[in-house]
């Protein structure tokens, strides 16, 4: 081997390169053709339904039997799922809207509040997915009568997806008046049980929903859930069971996480040519999910916490009176009222605390801070 490695060298047009070439030509061509570690990114995404919900199936049944009035054309029972982040509620919920249409045509819409936190903006964004844009009308009681002129007494389904983001005048108007639409029913979903009991009393009693309480997933059903993803995602020789378990074990019981880091974990492991995960890339991935944690813990936090960090991320650098003087007019803008100077100071120094925002010391006289949100 070394003889003609060392005829090559010195003379790549002598006859050994001739015979070792055809091997090389099949070498070069097996690496072009190699699709690597990671064959469907898709299904490693956060947005991915599976057909087999894994881990979950008394929810699955539960959820069943409030809608299963749906398909006599009756309403059905409104359903809130609640739990910690990663643990099933949006995949669950977002599975059985898909199987409903598929298997029985029964439409609905998912609509997630943290993008939409009004009731005129889910309005408008569920007259939008039904592709009924009913002209420019901005009172949110012409969008109420659209929509229910529209599903007239046909069942629908609508998912609220983080309605604790929602502030809670508004969360009750929404809830109330969508409770009051013919046969459409309501699949809620939250972190916890205090967006429900902080109802009042008269929508809470209207609504009347079955809660669902969404544990945190064991190692053993994250690895699960996993083993699905991996067996449709990666290439076999990519990953084993130990390597799904390193994973598991430092998710959390988050499934998010857990997913997340296993395809940080393919794409650094396919990046630097490995013909498999290792551990120290799933290290690195897990690292990556600083993101979607950081998503966590904004929705923990206050509505005035949030509109400052949406400033904050819309203006880099912006400093700390202009910050102040933009919260203010969004609080006018949005018919807030405003939290008090020093409660507005706590704010800040929780949100830096965490590692959401960071402050640093403007370049103008005074104590002036620009702030920026962590990369």
């Amino acid at each position: 081997m070394f003889l003609f490695v060392d005829i090559i060298r010195k003379d790549r047009k002598s006859h050994v390169y001739g015979f070792l070439s055809p091997y090389i030509l099949s070498l070069n061509m097996y690496k072009q053709n190699d699709p690597g570690l990671i064959l469907d990114d898709a299904i490693l995404s956060e947005t991915h339904i599976p057909h087999i919900i894994s881990a979950r199936n008394t929810h699955v049944n539960e959820l069943s039997t409030c809608l299963a009035p749906v398909f006599s054309g009756r309403k059905p029972r409104s359903v809130w799922l609640y739990g910690c982040p990663g643990t099933g509620k949006t995949t669950i919920a977002s599975h059985m809207l898909r199987e409903l249409n598929r298997e029985k045509g029964i439409p609905g819409v998912y609509v997630n509040c943290w993008k939409h936190n009004t009731f005129y903006a889910v309005l408008e964004y569920i007259l939008g997915e039904l592709r009924r844009g009913f002209g420019d009308a901005r009172d949110k009681r012409v969008k109420l009568v659209q929509f229910e002129r529209l599903v007239k007494d046909r069942p629908f389904i609508i998912i609220l997806d983080e309605i604790d983001v929602v502030p809670l005048k508004e969360r009750n108007t929404m809830i109330y008046n969508l409770s009051n639409v013919g046969n459409v029913g309501l699949i809620l979903i939250s972190e916890s049980r205090y967006p429900i009991l902080a109802l009042e009393d008269r929508v809470r009693s209207r609504l009347n929903p079955y809660t669902l309480e969404f544990r945190p997933y064991t190692v053993d059903e994250l690895v699960e859930i996993l083993t699905q993803r991996a067996a449709g995602a990666l290439h076999p020789r990519a990953w084993d069971k130990r390597t799904l378990e390193l994973v598991a074990e430092i998710a959390g019981g988050d499934a998010r996480v857990a997913i997340q880091t296993l395809r940080n974990a393919a794409s650094y492991a396919q990046s630097e040519g490995c013909e498999r995960i290792m551990p120290e890339h799933i290290e690195k991935g897990y690292n990556d999910t600083g993101g979607l944690r950081r998503t966590y813990e904004l929705k923990r936090l206050t509505e005035h916490h949030r509109l400052l960090y949406s400033i904050i991320e819309e203006n880099p650098g912006i400093s700390s009176p202009e910050l102040y003087q933009a919260y203010l007019q969004r609080c006018e803008a949005n018919n807030w009222k405003p939290v008090a100077s020093r409660t507005y100071s706590l704010y800040m120094k929780r949100m830096t605390e965490l590692k959401l925002v960071k402050a640093e010391r403007a370049r103008v006289k005074g104590r002036v801070h620009a702030f920026r949100v962590w990369e």
